[in-house]
């Protein structure tokens, strides 16, 4: 029995071989940006399916709340949070912009930073994201101006700083973000 042209094209999606600019990059740890969509639900499970991400080696995936998401976006992240951590064993944080008070030369100002939140709602756990445009308005407040097209920070600002400074504190020879009391009272990163 011969098996049609549609369902050869059917056949299991794979990413293929990596091909990496020098060898050594082969074990550096490798990070995935996770959105919360299917096509990068689709590439994490594909690269953690194929052994291309391994705990072992330091790999993380992130996922950067904005608290501005689709209910149904929260529901699907937390899924593949838990399946990710359960059948690869691959650290997977959930984090989110947040602003600090910060002493410095005997002032105060405030500064940017992240918490670690878990993928529950913060009305069932306090330590849970933020779901109601909060975000947003702590960062517009802390930099007193609205995002414009000359100014286009909430990318910078919700996603990119804010898992620049975890990955710093993941990767930099620290405790991780457990030093600086990123996490949630109950535990470290990875619940």
């Amino acid at each position: 029995m011969s098996m049609s042209a549609s369902a050869k094209h059917k056949s299991k999606a794979t990413l293929g071989g990596m091909c990496y600019r020098h060898p050594a990059h082969a074990d550096l740890p490798h990070i995935v940006s996770f959105s919360g969509g299917r096509s990068s639900a689709a590439l994490a499970f594909l690269a953690a399916g194929e052994g291309l991400l391994r705990s072992e080696r330091g790999d993380v995936l992130l996922f950067a709340n904005t608290s501005a998401e689709h209910p149904g976006t929260y529901e699907f992240a937390a899924e593949c949070k838990v399946r990710l951590e359960k059948e690869f064993g691959l650290p997977f944080f959930w984090f989110e912009f947040c602003t600090v008070e910060d002493a410095w030369r005997g002032e105060y100002r405030r500064k940017a930073s992240y918490r670690l939140v878990k993928p529950v709602p913060v009305e069932d756990d306090p330590d849970g994201f933020r779901s109601s445009g909060e975000l947003f308005e702590e960062m517009v407040s802390h930099q007193g101006m609205l995002p414009n097209p000359h100014s286009r920070t909430c990318t910078a600002k919700l996603k990119l700083y804010p898992s620049h400074e975890l990955l710093a504190e993941w990767l930099g020879g620290t405790d991780g973000p457990a030093h600086s009391g990123h996490h949630w009272s109950g535990g470290g990163g990875g619940g």
